[in-house]
């Protein structure tokens, strides 16, 4: 049972537990009390800190430990870095161009979750996440959107009168950017926002792993927040690098008309003090990536309309010279009835000589296009590709984690900055059929720890792995031209958290 309101005792207990940290440092006590000892949450001055240790992104970043901030290609790199909007991907051939993400994840699928990293299991239910993204770009430009959706059931706890609960979560990134100083630079502005919701069922038997059911809506919060970020990717080397700030977003609540203050002064709704914001941290985001092997990391990409500059400027001039001799004769003739006939005459011409440069045009254009396809195919596949980032995370002022507000618990988290070393490898074991990916990464602890025990205090380290099979060639009912499409299999393994997903790719 949680201590009373009324109840000044913490009943801290220290709990420690061995983590394997990136540089094997040796494992140290966090203070945080395990569930029962901790004191009620009996007041709402307080922040719910949407601090997330585990990297849930799309498959490929997942894979990678989350170290992605210095690649940054396509919609999935969105999350990692603002710039992402704008980078072109080596097989992008086009002057438009665009692409789209959706990825389906299960964590806690396979046995309970201590989500938030406080030492000991803490979802006793379901935990369901996915991620839907789109990009669309032109030229050096570039917009796109990643919305990510995450939903915790939990039962009531024994012995509680604490309602069963379901807390959805909803992330956007909205954001633009541009290529410069000649294509080797990227910088992209956004805003994030965040939508957060608790809701109570009426029983336990209405918990439903995947559609939700009927519920009553106890607090909704929203907030958003600007972004920015940088990548660097000179011409041919064999690194580049990553950096995007994002500032805090801090969101206020509405509560339902059903929520009471108790005799306490406390507003609660079905037995939860309700909280007076949600609070998603700043956080500070800078990675490196180094190739190594045949297969440029950085080629230059060639943008279409320079590629075809002289045959459009041949164009140009020869319709120009031809605009100015016609004029210069109708100028000549003084009959307004000859001058008129001689007029659709040319405008005839004019039609036919302008649709035979467009064809060739059009020609050339497809030509050109297939000469950078060409370029590209002919590249060679093998490399290794090392990645490594950091990710520094504010402190939440009056911050209390998700796993402690649901079970109404009083334990501080993100009194203090955080950091997160990850670090992930790619590479191509069967050459133009199999990707394989490994990473790692370390999660801080968000609760208070002994003074000098150090910033690996309460850590524990994850494993990821990935793995991405080209598996068919479709158009999909033609819908898009004929494409091979991969299968993406992802997974995070960690104490007392488990994560896997599947998603639909293409194979380049």
């Amino acid at each position: 049972m949680l201590a009373g309101c009324n109840d000044s005792r913490w009943g801290l207990v220290p709990g420690a537990f061995l983590v394997a940290s990136l540089i094997a440092a040796p494992a140290r006590a966090q203070m945080c009390p395990p569930t029962g000892t901790a004191p009620s949450l009996c007041r709402n001055d307080f922040a719910i800190d949407l601090y997330q240790g585990p990297v849930l992104a799309p498959l490929r970043v997942m894979a990678l430990g989350g170290a992605y901030s210095a690649m940054a290609s396509g919609v999935d790199g969105l999350g990692q870095n603002t710039a992402s909007a704008a980078v072109r991907l080596p097989y992008s051939f086009s002057t438009f161009d665009y692409d789209v993400s959706l990825s389906v994840y299960l964590p806690g699928a396979f046995g309970k979750t201590d989500f938030d990293n406080r030492g000991e299991v803490g979802l006793n239910s379901f935990a369901f996440f996915y991620s839907l993204g789109a990009q669309v770009q032109w030229g050096p430009w570039g917009l796109a959107a990643l919305l990510d959706f995450q939903r915790y059931t939990l039962a009531a706890r024994p012995g509680s009168n604490l309602p069963p609960a379901v807390l959805q979560i909803g992330r956007m990134r909205v954001a633009g950017g541009a290529m410069m100083i000649q294509n080797q630079a990227t910088l992209g502005v956004g805003l994030r926002g965040v939508r957060a919701t608790v809701a109570a069922l009426a029983s336990s038997s209405q918990l439903n792993k995947i559609f939700l059911p009927p519920t009553t809506n106890l607090l909704s919060m929203t907030g958003v927040s600007p972004e920015v970020g940088l990548v660097l990717h000179p011409d041919y080397v064999p690194w580049r690098l990553g950096v995007t700030y994002r500032l805090p977003v801090s969101a206020s609540g509405s509560t339902d008309t059903r929520s009471t203050v108790g005799s306490d002064g406390v507003r609660r709704a079905a037995g939860l003090a309700l909280p007076s914001r949600v609070e998603w941290p700043w956080e500070l985001e800078v990675g490196i990536a180094l190739s190594a092997g045949p297969r440029p990391l950085n080629p230059r990409w060639i943008d279409p309309r320079d590629h075809e500059i002289s045959a459009r400027q041949a164009i140009d001039e020869a319709r120009a010279a031809r605009r100015k001799a016609r004029e210069m004769e109708l100028a000549s003739l003084p009959d307004p009835i000859a001058r008129h006939e001689r007029y659709e005459e040319l405008q005839q011409e004019e039609f036919r000589l302008a649709t035979e440069e467009n064809t060739r045009l059009a020609d050339l254009r497809r030509l050109l296009e297939e000469e950078r396809k060409a370029r590209y195919d002919n590249w060679p596949r093998p490399r290794i590709l090392v990645l490594a980032d950091l990710l520094l995370t504010g402190s939440t002022p009056d911050g209390i984690g998700l796993q402690s507000f649901l079970r109404q618990e009083d334990v501080p988290s993100g009194s203090s900055v955080t950091y997160q070393p990850r670090l992930g490898i790619e590479g191509e074991p069967v050459l133009n059929r199999m990707m394989a990916r490994v990473g790692t990464y370390l999660e801080p602890s968000r609760y208070q720890i002994p003074e000098g025990s150090g910033f690996l205090a309460g850590a524990r380290q994850h494993f990821t792995f990935g793995l991405e099979v080209r598996a068919f060639t479709s158009s999909l009912w033609g819908l898009v031209k004929t494409t091979q499409f991969t299968i993406n299999l992802a997974g995070d393994l960690a104490p007392r958290y488990q994560n896997l997903g599947i998603s639909l790719g293409t194979w380049h």
